[in-house]
């Protein structure tokens, strides 16, 4: 089997006219460009392969844009060129008795002598059987493209001279524990020969990883299956990565190839080597630093973090970085010893929880002279806080009460009415906080818009500061208006205007609404995608299986949540449009009450 996989030619990712107005000033007056369009158009591939059966040339594949979607009823060209020049008559007759193949995905096939054109279908797919001579050839095959999409093609070299070969890991693997001592893999070859592939003994195979790390070689037996017994240490360390599967042809057999992704998984081990030697007696009231070590199969973990308890209580965390998380743990406890567990925890699914750490630290009593800057904090945060109820006596101040007023939304984004307008005051004002943490959110946009029958009418907006506050000025509501609030890194929020007064907003990260999006979605879905405690990308990743659509969403929603960089709005629409049919597909981020 002969398989090539083309570089595309132009991946633009926008389907849509672009118009740019250009204006240039010229001295005192004004120059009107006229406008300038640029048409951006997205890209195609052609995936095909070339094999023999039945002593004919079957070749099948595939029309795809470069969000790998199919492109359907969409005519492709095939032009064949013969190695030996004294078969280009022979070839111009078998491409002009070329036919669909018995179950081939093509809706049409014709042919003027020399080039051969067929018709893709609803997938995308296409195959077509012809009487070439069996000798070495090459196919061009080209799509001129379309009005939203540029045209693409791809040159596929083939020789139907050698059996066609193809292999498969068999069983199928997805994901390798690197604990493990070795591991076994099995590689299935069959011969495409006939219209029923049949076993291919005797074919030597190789294995490597996508590095081109050698693993083995064996040779397939009379079932045509080639076993290989692979240390673990020998895959890399862990994360996703792939086997590559390859047999490099004979004089009767083809070329082949197969590769299937995998993620290695490790357990993480934690140790604390000053722990080990014996902690001198520390106060930790004062705080217990103590560096935590996290290694796995495979090398140092580069992710995750760590948390410290005594008994129930957390007590202190930390992000494991180049395999070191520097702990710092703060608790009360009575002069003694205090036993520690540490646990990991991961954020990367090829990284699993070994078994807790535990410590003991010896703990001396605090001496009088540490609680001096404790007893002179708190007479410190006394004295202001009496200062201020003072101050709030003598001028209240709106802003300050309305700050006050801002309560956590249990990780929801919602619009709260937390106090009724001042005497005199109209209008709405407020503060606009992170769902989860409660942290204020700068530079938020707060808006009042009115839906009607020629577009949205925005009837008052403002802008929050740095404290995360923000007052709109007082409108007259028909009914139907929505309040709406958008952050840079935060999701829209859309609600009905509430009555005037002061607000508590709060809106959920746009990193942490995409994945909880997926959780939804695979809590609806079921099983195999739900999962106790909370399904994860890897998951239903895995559970998707043969899913292209789902597996493509999952793996874009782990890029955005555990990876570096920023998730925008641009970012999110992305991945909204990823999701699967079976998901809901809001045309923005809304959180409807």
């Amino acid at each position: 089997m002969t398989e090539v996989r083309p570089v595309s030619f132009n991946r633009v990712l926008a389907r849509a006219l672009v118009a740019t107005m250009c204006a240039c000033a010229v001295g005192e007056g004004t120059a009107h460009a006229d406008p300038l369009r640029i048409r951006v158009r997205g890209g195609a591939r052609i995936e095909a392969r070339a094999t023999r059966a039945g002593g004919e040339l079957v070749l099948s594949g595939a029309l795809l844009d470069d969000m790998t979607q199919p492109l359907p009823n969409q005519p492709v060209e095939v032009l064949f060129r013969p190695e030996a020049a004294t078969q280009l008559a022979d070839v111009s007759a078998a491409v002009r008795g070329a036919r669909l193949c018995v179950n081939g995905g093509s809706t049409a096939a014709t042919s003027d002598g020399e080039k051969l054109r067929v018709m893709t279908d609803e997938r995308g797919t296409f195959c077509v059987r012809a009487a070439l001579p069996l000798d070495r050839h090459r196919a061009l095959l080209t799509w001129g493209g379309d009005s939203l999409v540029e045209g693409t093609k791809l040159e596929l070299p083939f020789d139907l001279s050698r059996r066609s070969v193809a292999l498969r890991f068999d069983p199928a693997i997805f994901v390798v524990k690197l604990d493990a001592p070795s591991v076994r893999v099995e590689v299935a070859a069959l011969v495409e020969e006939t219209e029923g592939p049949t076993a291919a003994p005797s074919l030597p195979i190789t294995l490597t990883t996508e590095s081109g790390t050698a693993l083995g070689r064996a040779t397939t037996d009379r079932s045509g299956r080639a076993r290989f017994t692979v240390e673990s240490a020998r895959l890399g360390g862990a994360g996703p990565g792939e086997l590559r599967a390859a047999f490099p042809g004979d004089v009767d057999n083809a070329f082949a190839s197969s590769v299937t992704a995998i993620e290695r998984h490790a357990r993480v081990t934690l140790r604390a080597p000053a722990a080990e030697k014996g902690l001198s007696p520390q106060s930790p009231e004062d705080g217990v630093a103590v560096d935590i070590d996290a290694t796995g199969a495979g090398g140092i973990v580069g992710s995750g973090g760590v948390e410290a308890y005594v008994g129930e209580s957390l007590v202190g965390a930390a992000p494991v970085e180049r395999g070191l998380a520097r702990l710092v743990m703060t608790f009360n406890a009575p002069a003694g010893q205090s036993t520690v567990r540490v646990r990991y925890v991961s954020t990367a699914p090829w990284y699993e929880p070994g078994p807790e750490l535990s410590f003991t630290v010896p703990v001396r009593g605090p001496s009088v002279w540490s609680k001096v800057p404790l007893f002179a904090a708190a007479i410190g945060v006394i004295a202001w806080f009496v200062a201020a109820r003072v101050r709030r006596r003598e001028a209240p101040d709106a802003e300050e009460k309305a700050d006050e007023l801002v309560r956590a939304s249990e990780g929801r984004a919602r619009v709260d009415v937390v106090a009724p307008p001042s005497r005199g005051e109209r209008g709405w004002s407020g503060a606009v906080l992170d769902a989860h943490d409660g942290a204020p959110i700068d530079k938020t946009r707060v808006w009042i818009e009115r839906p009607g029958f020629e577009g949205t009418v925005e009837l008052a907006s403002a802008t929050t500061d740095e404290r995360g506050r923000f007052r709109l000025e007082p409108v007259e509501l028909r009914g139907g208006e929505r309040l709406c609030a958008e952050a840079r890194l935060h999701s829209r929020l859309e609600q009905d205007v509430p009555s005037p007064g002061r607000l508590s907003v709060t809106l959920v990260a746009r990193r942490r609404q995409v994945i909880a999006r997926l959780v939804a979605w695979a809590r609806r879905a079921g099983k195999p995608f739900d999962s106790k405690p909370e399904p994860t990308p890897a998951h239903v990743r895995r559970a998707a299986r043969d899913d292209e659509a789902v597996a493509r969403w999952a793996d874009a929603v782990e890029r955005a949540a555990y990876q570096p960089g920023e998730v925008d709005a641009r970012k999110e629409a992305e991945i909204e449009r990823l999701l699967p049919d079976s998901a809901e597909k809001p045309s923005r981020p809304v959180d409807r009450h």
